[in-house]
């Protein structure tokens, strides 16, 4: 997948003049992920029409699972990240 968002990305940042790590790139990407597929799924419900359509109606509980197992995912590896770069910057010294 990041093959195919890496050229994305880029040619977004250039159509907006941004720098391709920009957070609103992100955002562009986004919105354009979901464009796409609203316009190409069909009868099949995939997951940013899932989340579109539930947040029209009403939040369910596994959006907000979801959310929270990525958040901690990736609040994991941060700390993950640091406690390795600590050790590592022990070794060296």
């Amino acid at each position: 997948m990041q093959e195919a968002a890496v050229p994305a990305a880029r040619a977004v940042a250039a159509d907006l003049g941004l720098d391709e790590r920009d957070p609103q790139v992100l955002v562009a990407l986004s919105i354009d992920d979901f464009v796409i597929t609203y316009f190409n799924a069909g009868t099949t419900t995939t997951f940013p029409l899932f989340v579109w359509g539930a947040a029209r109606v009403s939040v369910p509980p596994q959006i907000n699972v979801v959310g929270t197992a990525i958040f901690l995912i990736a609040i994991g590896g941060m700390l993950a990240n640091v406690l390795w770069q600590n050790r590592r910057a022990r070794r060296l010294v």
